[in-house]
Formats: structure tokens, C-alpha cells, sequence
């Protein structure tokens, strides 16, 4: 069966064949109803491989979030797990402790911690600047002019 261009290059050659009335011969009206049954079965085949591609993507989706799960569980239980072996170590006086399979120390460090944010000059806080789309969608459909933004039609496929 030809590809989707294929067909498209033999659709658009055909009705370049006009004759100098300006009328297309009854042979290509034929050929052209055979091309677009052709057309159809090409589109309804991608649009099925479409529409498979979107269930394995949800699917693959889906098994990294299971996986994503498990991860962060795991992650949690050595966390936890960590910290009573430290208390456990801090309790008992030991700072070190060697052996055939672990080697475990306490290793000094600092971290900054932020007791009453109100408190804080506005200097020591992050912005980040983003456009507000929705906004600026209802100032433009409200006919407001906003430079560097445009509304801009479109037209989705829909697959079901």
C-alpha cells in the first residue's frame, strides 16, 4: 500500500490534469474516488497507531510512577533506618565504628536554618518572574494590547 505522501503526490497530480475548459476527464474522477478510499484507510491506520502510541505512553507513564513509589519508599525506610542507627550510636558514646562490610563516622557539617520567614529582608528571598498566560489570554480577548503576546487560533486533531 503507498504511504500517506504517496497518496497526497498522486491525489494532487491528478487534479493538475485539467484540460484547457477547465474540466477534469471522468478517468480522473475514478481514479480520484479510488485514492481517497485509499486515504481513508491510511488515515484510520494512523490514527489507530496514534491512538496505540498514546496507551503505551500512559501505560509506561503509569509503571514510572508505580516505580517512582517504590523508589521514594525505599529511599524513606534507609532515611529513617539512618537516623536511629545515629541516635542509636550518639546514645551509646560511639563516634566511629569500622567493620569487614560498614564503615560508619559522623562527619561535622552546617546548614542554614530559617526560624521566622516574615523576618527576613525581602533581600534573601528568590523571585521568579513568568508570564501570567491566563491573564494576559483574558486582557487579549478583552482587547487589551499587550506587547509580545498575540492570541493565535489553532486546530487540534482529535483521536477517539
Amino acid at each position: 500500500m503507498p504511504t500517506l505522501y504517496e497518496i497526497n503526490t498522486q491525489i494532487r497530480d491528478l487534479l493538475n490534469q485539467v484540460d484547457d475548459d477547465g474540466m477534469l476527464p471522468d478517468s480522473v474522477f475514478e481514479e480520484l474516488g479510488k485514492l481517497d478510499l485509499s486515504l481513508d484507510i491510511k488515515h484510520e491506520a494512523y490514527a489507530c497507531l496514534v491512538k496505540e502510541f498514546v496507551a503505551t505512553a500512559k501505560m509506561l507513564k503509569d509503571e514510572a510512577d508505580k516505580l517512582t513509589g517504590r523508589q521514594k519508599a525505599y529511599a524513606n525506610k534507609a532515611e529513617r533506618i539512618k537516623a536511629r542507627l545515629a541516635e542509636s550510636m550518639l546514645a551509646n558514646g560511639k563516634e566511629r565504628l569500622e567493620t569487614s562490610k560498614v564503615c560508619l563516622w559522623f562527619k561535622p557539617s552546617t546548614a542554614t536554618v530559617i526560624d521566622d520567614e516574615s523576618l527576613l529582608p525581602q533581600q534573601y528571598f528568590k523571585t521568579k518572574c513568568e508570564p501570567d498566560v491566563s491573564y494576559i489570554k483574558q486582557a487579549l480577548s478583552d482587547g487589551t494590547f499587550v506587547p509580545g503576546a498575540r492570541i493565535e487560533s489553532r486546530h487540534n486533531l482529535q483521536i477517539k
